[in-house]
């Protein structure tokens, strides 16, 4: 069974109605854009040994050993059904991401993984000094690579978006990197930035209102870190 800890709060409840207990309360997105100096590396650190957290736990018989929800639910438009992904990333693009997919889900270094531990389920404390990871809904069981290129992918997104905000979303994500595991493919990670960016895309314009234009702008800068082995971010107007 899984307990909370200072950093991961387990969601109580069912399918319709969830709750968390902690003392932290504030986005991170408060911190990025106070203009009061804040140690983004270090909310980074916690941030990543929260994800380490759960990756070492063993899961039980509560808990399901399949793939976490989000990768599910890619199968909209890793087969190519949605044509702006089928159009911008191509059959290569595409079989490179249903590739690093399986790898995530069916390697050798698979842990439990939270499946969604973007900003929204990351909350702090007002001086910033202590967070909670929110998680439960969407774990299932994968490489860690998939959590950390999740929020990778998201910060990657926002400096293409806002690159006022590169300097501090660079300290984030160095802090972040400073408890990335050991894996035997790094070029993996970048995949797993690149399948963040699309998959954002899709649910944008499906769920949010996004149009096609808006969608592809992501589906572009996710290119980048598909035929690129190092990645390169890119400024979005």
């Amino acid at each position: 069974m899984t307990h909370d800890s200072e950093l991961v709060i387990w969601g109580q409840g069912d399918s319709s109605d969830r709750s968390y207990r902690t003392h932290a309360g504030a986005s991170l997105a408060i911190h990025l854009l106070d203009p009061k100096p804040v140690k983004l590396r270090v909310i980074g650190k916690l941030w990543g040994a929260a994800l380490n957290e759960i990756h070492n736990v063993r899961p039980d018989s509560k808990v399901a050993f399949t793939k976490p929800r989000t990768l599910q639910r890619a199968a909209a438009w890793l087969d190519g059904a949605w044509k702006p992904a089928r159009t911008v990333l191509g059959t290569a693009g595409l079989n490179r991401m249903n590739d690093w997919a399986i790898r995530m889900s069916e390697g050798h270094h698979r842990v439990l993984v939270h499946g969604c531990p973007g900003m929204a389920h990351w909350v702090l404390t007002a001086d910033a000094r202590s967070g909670s990871l929110l998680t439960g809904e969407d774990t299932g069981v994968a490489n860690p690579v998939y959590d950390f290129g999740w929020i990778l992918g998201e910060i990657a997104e926002l400096r293409a978006f806002h690159p006022l905000l590169g300097p501090v979303l660079n300290q984030l994500e160095e802090g972040l990197l400073d408890c990335f595991p050991d894996v035997p493919n790094l070029n993996d990670l970048n995949l797993a930035r690149a399948f963040r960016l699309v998959h954002h895309a899709f649910d944008w314009h499906h769920y949010a209102g996004a149009s096609i234009e808006q969608a592809t702008l992501l589906l572009r800068l996710a290119t980048n870190y598909i035929s690129n082995p190092l990645g390169t971010d890119q400024e979005i107007s």
